[in-house]
């Protein structure tokens, strides 16, 4: 809802919407997407491992490698990811 059909990656958006890469950036309203935020390295590890396995995907818990990110809400993510 928050980009128009006129901005230059609305058929990417819309893409990664229907395939589950992404929910947006706000669940209230869940028609949030935010193109001009920049990405977290979080938010691309999600991205990039439902890309991989699909929409539905989630990580294994997995003892974690990094020491910055315990308890962070992408651990599982990044771990999988790296």
């Amino acid at each position: 809802g928050d980009v128009s059909t006129s901005h230059w990656a609305w058929k990417w958006i819309e893409s990664f919407y229907q395939q589950g890469i992404t929910t947006g950036c706000a669940q209230t309203p869940v028609k949030s997407y935010c193109p001009e935020n920049n990405v977290t390295r979080a938010e691309m590890a999600v991205f990039v491992e439902r890309a991989l396995h699909g929409g539905s995907y989630q990580p294994p818990v997995v003892g974690l490698t990094f020491t910055d990110i315990n308890g962070h809400w992408a651990q599982y993510w990044i771990e999988r990811f790296k």
